[in-house]
C-alpha cells in the first residue's frame, strides 16, 4: 500500500519558496461520524496530492507547463507540422526566458510531487543529481550538508515515500540527518513519517534530536514532539513540549492551535476553542487550523459558526477531501441533509478509495434518500442556472 501524504504545512518551503474524538452533540442528528470525527486534523509535511484519484492527478499533471515557454512553443509547433497545420514560428515574438537554476528545477520537482506525479519528480531530481555528481568536488557526505544537494535528496526521499519505496527513502533521510544535522527539514520529514505510522517512540527520538541539533530551530519540531508524546498518552510531556515551543515562538499559530488541542483533550472546551480561534484568525487559509476550530465549535454545539468556518476553509482549499467529510457531518448536525449529501459526494470524488472513511461515507449515502433542499438551504445553495 502506498504511503499517503496530506497537503500543506508551510514548513517545506526550503529556501526556494518549499486524532480525542468529538463527543455527540445530538443523538438524532449527529450519530454518523461522531466517533470518527477526530481532533486534531494535522496536515502532514509529506506531500498528499490535492486530488487523490489517479485520473485527476493526470489531468493536473497534463495542465502543467514548464517555465521554458519557448521550448514548449517549439514542441507544439512540431506537433502541428506533423498534422499539416504549420504555423510560422518566426512570427512568435522572442521570449526572454531565463534558464532555470538547479534550485528552480528542484522546486518544479516539488510541484510535480504536490500534484501526485512522483515519477516526474523523481526524473527531475535524478537528472539534477547526475549534473551535480559530474561537478562534485567534495565527498557525498560533505555535499549532503549543503544546498542544493540536501534539498534534492529530501524531495527524492519524499517522492520515494509517495511510491511506497520506504526503505530507500528512510536511508536517504537518515543520511541527511547524519550529514546535515543542523538542518531542521530532514528531522521534520522523518518524524512526520513515523507519526503517520504510529511509531511514536521513533518520532519522539527524531524530534528531540532535531530540537537539540537543528539551527535555526523550527517550531514544528515541538509540534512533532508533542504529537509523539500525545500518541504515547503522555499528555503532561506533550503540554511541556508545546509550552517550550511557544516560549521560543510565541506567535506561531500551529503551536497556539495545538495548545488548544491539548486543552480540548482535558475537556476544557471553551479555552481550547479560544486558542484555536486565535490561531485560525491569524491564518484562516490554513485548512488544519480551520478544521480543528470548526470541530471544536461543533463540540460546543455552535453549529452555525462551525459551518461558516468550514465554508472559509473549503473556499481556500477546494480540493481538500478531509474538509468535505467534516463539513458533511456539520451539515447533518444542522439537519441540512441535502447539503450533507452533496458534501459527502464531493468527498468521495476527491478521496482515495482505500481511505477508511471512504467506505463509511459511501455506505451512509447508500442508506440515505436523496432529500430536497430546505428553505434555508435554498437560500444558501441556489440552484444552478
Amino acid at each position: 500500500m502506498k504511503y499517503k501524504y496530506r497537503s500543506t504545512m508551510k514548513i517545506l518551503i526550503f529556501s526556494l519558496t518549499l486524532n480525542s474524538c468529538v463527543t455527540q452533540v445530538d443523538n438524532d442528528s449527529f450519530h454518523f461520524g461522531s466517533g470518527l470525527l477526530n481532533l486534531p486534523y494535522q496536515e502532514s509535511i509529506l506531500i498528499y496530492p490535492d486530488t487523490s484519484q489517479s485520473e485527476q492527478r493526470l489531468i493536473f499533471s497534463e495542465k502543467f507547463i514548464l517555465p521554458d515557454a519557448k521550448e514548449y512553443l517549439i514542441q507544439k509547433e512540431n506537433e502541428k507540422v506533423k498534422m499539416n497545420k504549420k504555423i510560422e514560428i518566426d512570427k512568435i515574438p522572442e521570449l526572454n526566458i531565463e534558464k532555470p537554476t538547479i534550485m528552480d528545477i528542484i522546486a518544479y520537482a516539488f510541484q510535480d510531487l504536490r500534484r501526485g506525479d512522483s515519477q516526474k519528480a523523481i526524473e527531475k531530481i535524478n537528472n539534477i543529481l547526475n549534473v551535480l555528481e559530474r561537478n562534485r568536488s567534495k565527498t557525498l557526505s560533505e555535499d549532503l550538508g549543503v544546498s542544493p544537494y540536501r534539498e534534492a535528496h529530501l524531495v527524492l526521499a519524499m517522492a520515494l515515500l509517495h511510491d511506497g519505496n520506504n526503505s530507500d527513502a528512510i536511508a536517504i533521510l537518515e543520511k541527511l540527518i547524519l550529514f546535515s544535522s543542523a538542518w531542521a527539514n530532514a528531522y521534520l520529514v522523518l518524524s512526520d513519517y513515523y507519526l503517520d505510522r504510529n511509531s511514536f517512540e521513533l518520532a519522539k527520538l527524531v524530534a528531540l534530536r532535531g530540537i537539540d541539533l537543528a539551527s535555526p530551530n523550527h517550531p514544528s519540531l515541538y509540534v512533532s514532539l508533542a504529537r509523539a508524546y500525545r500518541g504515547k498518552k503522555e499528555y503532561i510531556q506533550a503540554r511541556q513540549a508545546i509550552n517550550m515551543g511557544i516560549s521560543l515562538f510565541p506567535k506561531n499559530n500551529e503551536l497556539i492551535s495545538w495548545l488548544g488541542v491539548l486543552e480540548f483533550d482535558e475537556k476544557n472546551y471553551i479555552q481550547g476553542c479560544q486558542l484555536m480561534q486565535k490561531a485560525f484568525e491569524q491564518e484562516n487559509e490554513n485548512s488544519a487550523l480551520a478544521h480543528n476550530y470548526a470541530v471544536c465549535l461543533l463540540q460546543a454545539n455552535q453549529l452555525e459558526q462551525a459551518n461558516q468556518i468550514m465554508r472559509i476553509a473549503i473556499a481556500n482549499n477546494p480540493s481538500n477531501a478531509k474538509l468535505y467529510y467534516t463539513n458533511g457531518i456539520i451539515e447533518e448536525a444542522r439537519k441540512h441533509y441535502f447539503s450533507a449529501q452533496k458534501s459527502w459526494q464531493t468527498f468521495l470524488s476527491l478521496a482515495n478509495q482505500e481511505e477508511f472513511n471512504y467506505k463509511l461515507v459511501k455506505f451512509k449515502l447508500s442508506q440515505m434518500k436523496m432529500t430536497e433542499k430546505t428553505l434555508e438551504e435554498k437560500q444558501e445553495l441556489p440552484d444552478s442556472p
